[in-house]
């Protein structure tokens, strides 16, 4: 810290003060929070993402996977017109 953020009343104060020890408990309360706060949450209430996710796995077969054989249409035949007294 800087010295004109310091307060010179406060300094020897927090000098002389030390933490106190946590409870016997302590941990086991975290964990309990974080685990309320962060838990996964059931696979009924994230249907959203797994309808997404499937029906982009669909999309991607749909699109990636070759299909049989594709329709190429038949080229026309070529007719020559030979007038009277033309050969070819």
């Amino acid at each position: 810290m800087n010295e004109e953020n310091q307060d010179p009343e406060l300094t020897p104060v927090t000098a002389a003060w030390s933490a106190p020890s946590p409870n016997k408990d302590f941990h086991a309360r975290m964990q309990k929070a974080y685990d309320r706060e962060f838990r996964r949450s059931p696979w009924w209430r994230r249907w959203p993402v797994v309808a997404a996710a499937a029906a982009a796995g669909l999309l991607v077969a749909i699109v990636v996977v070759p299909r049989g054989p594709r329709y190429e249409p038949v080229q026309q035949p070529r007719f020559i017109i030979i007038s009277q007294g033309e050969h070819p």
